[in-house]
């Protein structure tokens, strides 16, 4: 596979798009898209602007080598929404998860200052029991 065709898959993934839905907004078959991502064929330049149009990205996220290593599933199931008692899975974009992580790892202070940053209300026990 080549960067382009893993950049295409990823991207589309974490748009929580399918294939289909893909193919429908670029006026292709969704077996263009399967052959994009498969790596057996590479869109040509003035579809590749098109592709960022649809995924709402920059040609640079399909074109280059992404700073981290990408996994498949480019979702990762977290029990992190709370509703009522209930834990309820979150599907994760590879970026989603890496700001989690980064959130958690920095010290209390910083969580409030992040989340009076991005206007985010949150009582300090709820964030640490997660």
């Amino acid at each position: 596979m080549s960067i382009i065709s893993e950049n295409i898959k990823r991207v589309r993934i974490e748009k929580h798009m399918e294939q289909k839905d893909l193919a429908d907004k670029l006026n292709v078959s969704n077996k263009t898209v399967s052959s994009w991502e498969c790596g057996r064929t590479e869109p040509r330049m003035g579809m590749i602007e098109k592709l960022c149009q649809a995924l709402g990205c920059t040609k640079a996220d399909l074109i280059e080598s992404p700073a981290k290593t990408f996994d498949a599933s480019a979702t990762f199931e977290l029990a992190l929404h709370k509703n009522g008692g209930e834990a309820h899975p979150l599907n994760l974009s590879y970026l989603e998860r890496e700001l989690v992580l980064a959130f958690r790892a920095v010290d209390p202070t910083t969580q409030d200052n992040i989340c009076k940053l991005l206007d985010i209300k949150k009582d300090s026990e709820s964030l640490r029991e997660a």
